[in-house]
């Protein structure tokens, strides 16, 4: 139970961000924010990472289908990272996020 809840919070975010970033633009958005720092300014394109504990199963992979959807929504590079249910590999994805330099990180855990 917990674990779906952090995933429904998680997509939540994804979801507030979406919005945020789309600013009411119907069009293939891209992520442009007048006045906000780079690079939410519109100076380049935004890069995420996408950690994941869990991959394996129906939801899972829908639940990656709609991150991947939203990301090309809002004209964010999205860079996804899992093994199925290993701690060690998930630690180790996250040093991988940071040393790309990645704009943000969202861990799914």
């Amino acid at each position: 139970m917990k674990i779906m809840k952090n995933l429904f919070v998680a997509f939540l975010m994804l979801l507030i961000a979406g919005m945020a970033f789309a600013n009411g633009n119907s069009e293939k958005a891209g992520v442009a924010l007048p006045g906000a720092p780079a690079p939410f300014d519109g100076s380049k394109q935004v890069h995420i990472a996408l950690v994941r504990q869990m991959v394996e199963g129906e939801f899972m992979q829908m639940w990656r289908a709609g991150a991947e959807q939203q990301a090309e929504l809002l004209g964010v590079k999205l860079t996804i990272l899992g093994k199925n249910m290993d701690n060690k590999a998930e630690a180790d994805f996250v040093y991988q996020a940071i040393s790309m330099k990645v704009d943000a990180i969202i861990i799914d855990h």
